[in-house]
């Protein structure tokens, strides 16, 4: 086949200009046809003559003249380079001063973590066209030591002592997530050599997309300080540290504004609970290992969460359907949330009461180491503090009375379950421990002290009737009573015998009052439609009276005429 353009193929040659036009000259002694393109420009094998023809090609001149026209462009880059960073290093010595000056302005002792490494990034950020010689850098570098930055090795290894993990990630996500390590590391670069501090300072200037580095970093962490507030946590930080600690709303604002994670938790101790919470839904809701972890990072930092869009969703569905659909909508998803709320909030007392075994012994609320369903609707409201937030933030509604109509509930399953009638039969389940309430598995101290029935009568018992549930006896009157207003067939079944002749005799009393009534009713509405019928007719005569003696007056006045 002659060799054309037309009927060349496209092949791909990886090399220098000099390695493609070789190979391509091989292609062409060959006789096949084929054409490559190299940044942008076409040659083929049955036009290629030389290497030469392939430089004039591409760069419009031989290969000779060509590497002199390189040459000469490096020499003059080369020249220009060093003018520039002559004049950079004049410019930089001119201006360390005021830079050394506006770091020794920042008042570290004054300032949280992440507020001091904003101000000295701040004026990192202003350092443009820097270049540090030996004697500069070691100038700025003093002055950053002096006011309490660190290597980042060094800043790593005393958060490890403390207790803190420190994961390394890509600088990407470091500042958009505006880790303090991501800013520990920018600093980190003046502790290094001149010529790798110049070229850092230029990459955290000059780097990434719409702003440097730096000044990704910076615009990043100022929001994420003034978000703080919307982030669940911080939202129960604010409440404790009011509900607690005796601060005004100002105040707890300033706290969570002006300082770290740890310094909050410090005062407010939320994270436990709020990690049961995380767990409680992760249960309940049936969440992958990712999307609770994910769910915990909303919770704890901000940012998106696939489990509360989710929730958005629904919410959103829910408000723009109409009609039967709507309400439908409506009531599943209030059911669905209120019953998730109370498995969360079951879940952060079970957590509490394993975090805290030792408070058993030393307090008289002997019922906060009891099941949710015993403590009172009180007292397991009380935990909404570490869960409300959470829910809030996807707009569901936190509904404290329809919350209290699902604790009832689980309180009536939780007495007809286990046949908890009277306090005698209450004592019997608690000294069953673990299999009673199984939170407490593995705290045998507790275990061996429930275990004796004299002890829960005598402390467990009166602390759940005085200030949890109320009075044993009386809870399962009300629930009978529930049943009788509105007998359900699986609440029936597990009512005792003499408890399901109560409900039979009280609704078929309840009845017979109604029948009664109803009769009563019967025969007065039938005594007023015999009257109605009667004053109907009555009305019906006198029209019939008036119609004849009209007629007749004008019967008389027509023999008159």
């Amino acid at each position: 086949m002659e060799m054309t353009r037309e009927n060349a193929r496209e092949v791909w040659i990886g090399g220098t200009i000099d390695q493609c036009a070789e190979e391509l000259l091989k292609y062409k002694e060959r006789g096949e046809s084929v054409v490559l393109n190299f940044n942008g420009h076409k040659i083929y094998s049955c036009d290629i003559t030389s290497v030469d023809y392939a430089y004039q090609e591409v760069f419009g001149m031989t290969k000779e003249a060509t590497e002199k026209k390189w040459e000469e462009d490096r020499k003059k880059y080369e020249q220009e380079r060093a003018e520039r960073r002559a004049k950079a290093i004049e410019k930089t010595k001119a201006n360390l001063p005021k830079w050394i000056e506006s770091l020794k302005e920042i008042k570290t002792e004054e300032l949280d973590e992440r507020t001091f490494y904003e101000q000295v990034l701040s004026v990192v950020k202003q350092m443009d066209d820097v270049s540090f010689t030996a004697e500069t850098l070691r100038e700025f570098r003093a002055a950053l030591e002096e006011i309490g930055c660190m290597d980042y090795n060094d800043w790593k290894s005393q958060k490890e002592l403390s207790g803190e993990i420190i994961e390394d990630g890509t600088i990407e996500d470091g500042i958009d997530k505006a880790d303090i390590g991501t800013a520990v590391s920018f600093i980190s670069q003046f502790f290094s050599d001149y010529d790798n501090a110049n070229g850092s300072v230029s990459r955290m200037l000059d780097g990434g997309e719409e702003y440097g580095w730096v000044q990704q970093w910076l615009k990043n962490s100022q929001e994420k300080n003034q978000n703080k507030q919307n982030i669940p946590y911080y939202q129960v930080a604010k409440q404790a540290l009011m509900n607690w600690n005796g601060l005004s709303e100002e105040e707890a604002k300033k706290v969570i504004s002006s300082q770290s994670f740890d310094e909050i938790e410090s005062q407010v101790y939320a994270k436990g609970s709020m990690d049961y919470a995380v767990e409680g839904i992760k249960v309940s809701a049936g969440l992958s290992d990712k999307d609770a972890e994910e769910l915990s990072t909303f919770i704890y930092e901000g940012g998106q969460s696939k489990v509360i869009d989710n929730w958005k969703k629904m919410i959103e569905l829910q408000d723009s359907s109409l009609g039967m659909e709507g309400a439908y909508n409506t009531k599943h998803n209030k059911e669905m949330f209120n019953n998730l709320i109370m498995d969360t909030l079951f879940h952060v007392h079970d957590g509490w009461v394993q975090d805290n075994v030792k408070k058993f012994n030393a307090r008289e609320k002997k019922h906060q180491h009891m099941p949710s369903e015993l403590i009172g609707w009180k007292e397991a409201k009380a935990d909404l503090l570490f869960v409300r937030p959470i829910f809030e933030a996807a707009g569901i509604e936190v509904n404290e009375e329809e919350l209290e109509q699902v604790y009832n509930g689980r309180v009536k399953d939780f007495f007809l379950n286990r046949g908890i009638k009277t306090a005698r039969n209450l004592s019997d389940s608690i000294t069953q421990g673990e299999e009673f309430y199984p939170a407490l598995k593995g705290y045998g101290e507790i275990l061996t002290i429930i275990n004796d029935p004299e002890y829960v009568d005598e402390k467990i018992i009166p602390a759940i009737e005085q200030q949890g549930i109320g009075n044993i006896e009386e809870v399962r009157r009300n629930i009978v009573s529930q049943i009788i207003s509105n007998p359900v067939p699986e609440d029936v079944e597990r009512l005792s015998d003499e408890e399901k002749s109560i409900v039979e005799q009280a609704v078929g009393q309840e009845i017979s009052t109604l029948t009664a009534q109803r009769d009563e009713l019967q025969q007065k509405n039938s005594i007023v439609q015999r009257i109605m019928v009667l004053a109907n007719r009555r009305k019906s005569i006198k029209k019939e009276i008036s119609i004849e003696e009209q007629r007749k007056s004008e019967n008389l006045h027509e023999f008159d005429n």
